[in-house]
């Protein structure tokens, strides 16, 4: 298995590969799903590619943010020029860029991000079909779909690092909260704050724990994943190699790497760690007490001492160790080493309300991180060096058992009048490798008669032929001239309609096409009344959820007959819609946001929505201003959950459909359960959307208690804004950077 590692700049880049990485991921400037990070300039990513061909590691560009029409240019001259620069592979959230990427550069290899929601055979056949080589799994995707992707194609699993709360690719919390969009590289990450679930004790309630998969990355050996992957472009370079340096020594215990879950701990644990949901959700996954880092637990509290404190246990700190203080699983202060030592424990400077018995763990361990940071690569060579009296030197030099350079010394070497040229002397210029990272496993030295060693002349030689090895091993043949041209192509125009989203019809008429969206799939008493109350509808579809696994599409096909087709919006739609002979509608999450996209997805579909992130400007500039539909009303779906927010106690649980999820400002978002064959969850935004300025739209209405379906369906914009009072225009006027 290739084990994937994050570079967020390129001194981490570097500590990346001296600790092991068989592949690096990383982003640029521009066009990242982590805008935050330092990430590459062009010139720093020729420099690590050519590093990495000499390493034999492989470099894979995150080019995975959504792309609007106007930077649809300067995206293609991305690509352009990391396929010039060989890359191994780009990695792209948007299906139909891909495809229109992998007509025009079929040498181009594609990886589909997790932000394309792969979850399923049905996601991966039909990234398969849109060019791409390999898929990167929505971490909700369970390890039984996981063994029947595995043979389709190459599929790449995350096992260490951050988990996002939300489904990959579907979550507008920051975006809807302040116009800083995940999609787009810019989460603010609203998860990790506190919240109240139906007014009970405040916590941090959707924030989860760190992945940790472990020993279980044996379960995706034999599943047949390709690609292991830790996450953090983010993170520090030492956590990049305590992550290399600990699934290293669990994938090749034979080489005694010595990486140790401890080591790992205290570069970054938030909470402890979580295996993850491809082996179902477990008691750790959220992390409800803790958000950030709190290292491992190295000791008690022994005594309090003004502002410092006693501490006993296992530490033998130096001068910058720090630590948090824990008290019942809640942070209570924090500490830090001066490097001092004390008979009776250790004495630490520390800050908060701490008292006797409270846990110490430490979150910086200088001596570990410098032990981290202190690694180097180098590409073991062997050298054939030849010196005759009165002759040029000669060098040849080989990796691999093939020769990747000859070089002759550019003076003859004269006959000695002292001492002549030896053995030792050779090796002691030919160790030195100047900039470069090798190392030399063998030599074979010939010298005959008595040449004189000018070291001068051999220094020179020796910088040739090291040059002409990392060039030799750095080359890669240069790509042929392509084109990546696009138009944007006028849509056809078509007749003004509305769709309703909603799992209630009851007191609404008038509109064109009925989504229907229940909260129990398996209940076909909510599937007969809907067909009863939408009999004027033109087209009538039911929602298909983005999270599906095998059991889930046995129940949907149950109920699928009577439908005209499927409003879905994730991959796995197109799949389903061929195989039970449906419609489709691309809905809003599905992100369509630039007009090469909605292109190809018209042509597939029988009707398309743009992405609610865009401005009516925005979409305008695409050219299906008059064709697309368009969110304009109801409620703005914020995340959708591949976990149970309550802590998945099914036996025992009895919290409702609707709930109320209320943040440190008292804003209130509605907590809403579907179930399938398990349940899945959706959070809606707190203001209700409002727009009036669109030829074709969507109304998404969730039912309330309370809300009156019929007036929000029929009110003008000026009575559902009096009527609703906390409503929002979402992105339609200001959109998002």
């Amino acid at each position: 298995m290739e084990l994937l590692a994050p570079c967020g700049n390129l001194s981490t880049f570097y500590v990346a590969v001296g600790s092991g990485a068989n592949a690096v991921y990383l982003g640029l400037k521009d066009f990242s799903a982590r805008k935050s990070a330092d990430n590459f300039s062009y010139e720093e990513l020729e420099e690590a590619v050519k590093f990495a061909r000499v390493m034999g590691v492989k470099v894979y560009v995150a080019l995975n943010t959504l792309v609007k029409e106007n930077e649809l240019e300067g995206f293609f001259d991305a690509v352009l020029k990391i396929r010039a620069i060989g890359v191994d592979a780009i990695i792209l959230q948007d299906l139909f860029l891909g495809k229109f990427i992998s007509e025009r550069l079929p040498d181009v290899e594609l990886h589909l991000s997790t932000q394309g929601g792969v979850n399923n055979v049905e996601g991966a056949i039909v990234a398969k079909e849109h060019g791409f080589k390999r898929v990167i799994l929505a971490r909700e995707t369970p390890l039984q779909e996981i063994k029947k992707i595995a043979p389709i194609m190459d599929t790449e699993v995350f096992v260490q690092g951050a988990l996002c709360t939300s489904f990959s690719g579907h979550c507008y919390m920051s975006s809807f909260g302040g116009g800083n969009s995940g999609n787009r590289g810019l989460c603010k990450q609203p998860c990790r704050r506190t919240y109240t679930i139906g007014g009970k004790e405040e916590n941090y309630a959707i924030c989860t724990a760190d992945l940790c998969v472990g020993e279980s990355i044996k379960e995706l050996e034999e599943a047949g994943v390709k690609s292991l992957k830790i996450e953090g472009r983010m993170r520090r370079a030492e956590y990049v190699s305590a992550s290399l340096n600990y699934y290293r020594s669990l994938i090749y215990p034979h080489e005694k790497v010595g990486g140790e879950l401890s080591a790992l701990k205290r570069t970054y644990n938030r909470g402890g760690y979580t295996k993850g949901l491809a082996f179902g959700q477990d008691k750790r996954f959220l992390s409800t007490d803790i958000q950030g880092h709190i290292g491992e637990a190295v000791g008690t509290v022994k005594r309090v001492l003004g502002s410092k404190i006693l501490v006993s246990g296992n530490l033998n700190p130096v001068k910058g160790d720090c630590f948090k203080i824990l008290r019942d699983g809640k942070e209570v202060g924090s500490a830090e080493s001066s490097g001092e030592r004390g008979k009776d424990g250790v004495p630490l400077n520390a800050k908060g309300k701490i008292a006797v018995g409270d846990k110490v763990y430490i979150t910086t361990d200088v001596r570990l991180n410098k032990e981290l940071l202190n690694v180097c690569s180098a590409r073991l060579l062997d050298v054939v060096f030849v010196a005759k009296e009165n002759e040029k030197a000669y060098v040849e030099v080989y990796a691999d058992g093939a020769v990747v350079a000859s070089a002759y010394s550019d003076i003859e070497l004269p006959i000695a009048n002292g001492k002549p040229l030896v053995e030792e002397q050779v090796k002691e210029i030919f160790d030195k490798v100047d900039c470069y990272p090798f190392a030399i496993e063998s030599y074979k030295i010939t010298i005959e008669g008595a040449p004189f060693g000018v070291r001068s002349v051999l220094n020179a030689l020796r910088r040739k032929a090291y040059t002409l090895a990392y060039e030799k091993l750095s080359y890669r043949p240069s790509a042929k001239d392509a084109n990546l041209s696009y138009e944007c192509a006028k849509a056809p125009i078509k007749e003004k309609a509305i769709a309703v989203i909603s799992e209630s019809f009851e007191g609404i008429s008038g509109y064109d096409v009925a989504i229907f969206a229940p909260s129990d799939y398996n209940d076909e008493r909510y599937f007969n009344k809907f067909f009863d109350l939408t009999m004027g509808a033109k087209e009538r579809y039911l929602y298909l959820p983005s999270l599906l696994n095998s059991r889930d599409k046995e129940i949907i096909a149950l109920r699928i007959k009577n439908f005209d087709g499927l409003y879905g919006e994730n991959l796995h739609v197109f799949a389903l819609a061929e195989e039970w002979g449906k419609k489709v509608f691309i809905g809003t999450d599905f992100n369509l946001f630039n007009g090469l996209s909605l292109g190809y997805a018209s042509k597939v579909a029988t009707h398309v929505a743009v992405s609610k992130e865009l401005t009516q400007k925005e979409i305008k500039q695409t050219g299906y201003e008059e064709s697309a539909f368009v969110f304009t009303r109801g409620d703005v779906k914020g995340m959708e959950l591949g976990y149970c927010p309550y802590g998945k106690n099914c036996a025992k649980c009895k919290e409702p459909t609707l709930n109320t999820l209320t943040d440190y400002a008292g804003r209130k978002f509605t907590l809403r359960r579907i179930k399938l064959s398990k349940c899945y969850f959706e959070i809606y935004n707190p203001m209700e959307m409002i727009y009036d300025d669109s030829n074709l739209s969507i109304y998404n209405f969730v039912l309330h208690k309370g809300k009156d379906l019929s007036l929000r369906f029929s009110a003008t914009p000026k009575e559902y804004r009096e009527r609703v009072k906390n409503t929002t225009s979402g992105h339609l006027k200001n959109g998002v950077e």
